[in-house]
């Protein structure tokens, strides 16, 4: 995961599609946290399968964020939640 801040107020997140041994992505979630070690519990926004850029407009100059990308992989029998991403700042 990249991120980039702009004058405009906002925080632009990329990411890569992960490279899954077995499974579907059903779902992903940014996660964001003022502090480190962003947890489950620090949902910010859920996003389609599909995705791999969010804007985060509700940000301040000055304000520290920390993100995560978290994934729910879907296989045969069931289904996990994982992080796909480190934590950025």
């Amino acid at each position: 995961m990249s991120g980039t801040s702009n004058t405009a107020g906002k925080i632009v997140l990329t990411w890569d599609d992960p490279q899954l041994v077995s499974g579907t992505i059903s779902g992903l979630g940014v996660y964001r946290s003022t502090t480190p070690y962003v947890s489950q519990s620090n949902l910010l926004i859920s996003l389609s399968d599909t995705a791999n850029i969010f804007v985060d407009e509700n940000v301040s100059e000055g304000d520290v964020f920390y993100y995560r990308i978290g994934a729910t992989i879907t296989y045969t029998g069931g289904s996990t939640f994982l992080f796909i991403s480190d934590e950025k700042v």
